[in-house]
């Protein structure tokens, strides 16, 4: 009998909820948006986006605010591991003394091109 933060707790009795309805509509969307990423990114092609949309969240925020930001970092954070892609996350700038990332994504199969062009950026 674990005990979780009442976040998490959540989150499991929302999964609980999820019907094979649900489960079936949300792989129909998974396969477009799979087949929409391939067509953007042909081979040699690497997409550049913000890891998060904003600076990392300071340590000791509070869990309302968290689950504020939640949705908004999994619209970014969530897009390659989705739909199957390589990505990387790189820690290239600060704002205000906070770290903010760039995520380079990869059509797939190109992990190691991936790795190797994050290599090669400035840090």
């Amino acid at each position: 009998n674990p005990r979780f933060s009442y976040d998490v707790a959540q989150r499991f009795v929302a999964a609980a909820s999820v019907t094979k309805d649900d489960v079936d509509a949300t792989q129909a969307t998974r396969r477009s948006h799979r087949e929409r990423m391939a067509e953007i990114l042909t081979p040699g092609t690497v997409v550049a986006l913000p890891s998060t949309p904003f600076p990392a969240p300071p340590v000791g925020l509070a869990q309302s605010e968290m689950r504020d930001a939640r949705p908004r970092i999994a619209a970014l954070a969530c897009i390659a591991g989705s739909v199957g892609l390589p990505q990387v996350s790189l820690p290239l700038a600060t704002v205000g003394g906070k770290p903010v990332g760039l995520s380079l994504i990869g059509p797939p199969g190109s992990d190691e091109a991936l790795l190797a062009l994050a290599e090669r950026l400035p840090a």
